[in-house]
């Protein structure tokens, strides 16, 4: 962009740029409300999730200890429970394999901007 300037003087001219960028996504993801929920076998786990300027959404699932639960769920960078989605909610009940484990899940968006990333977890007793 040029910029004239024109007065009994004379005339004088600058030229500027202008780069136009990609927001970066936004997102946010909890379980039960909070980034850090302890539930009971029997209890209602809700997942609910949200984002902004972002085209595709990924899952991550990490279980300890050990890398997988007596249900047969283990850890996954690609976790295909959840949809895939800009916003939503999931809820289900905990069942007794998930007893003694934590599930550390994050929530990706990703957009012309950039990616970005909310990570949440559950322990259930």
């Amino acid at each position: 962009i040029t910029y004239t300037a024109t007065g009994p003087g004379g005339s004088v001219s600058r030229t500027a740029s202008v780069t136009v960028v990609n927001p970066l996504p936004t997102a946010n993801f909890t379980i039960n409300g909070t980034t850090s929920a302890t539930v009971s076998v029997g209890q209602t786990i809700t997942y609910s999730w949200s984002s902004t300027n972002a085209t595709s959404w990924n899952w991550a699932l990490s279980i300890s200890p050990g890398g997988a639960d007596a249900c047969g769920n283990s850890n996954s960078g690609n976790w295909g429970a959840l949809p895939r989605t800009a916003s939503g909610s999931f809820s289900g009940a905990a069942a007794s394999c998930q007893a003694g484990f934590t599930y550390t899940i994050t929530y990706t968006a990703t957009g012309p901007g950039g990616s970005v990333s909310r990570t949440a977890s559950v322990r259930v007793n």
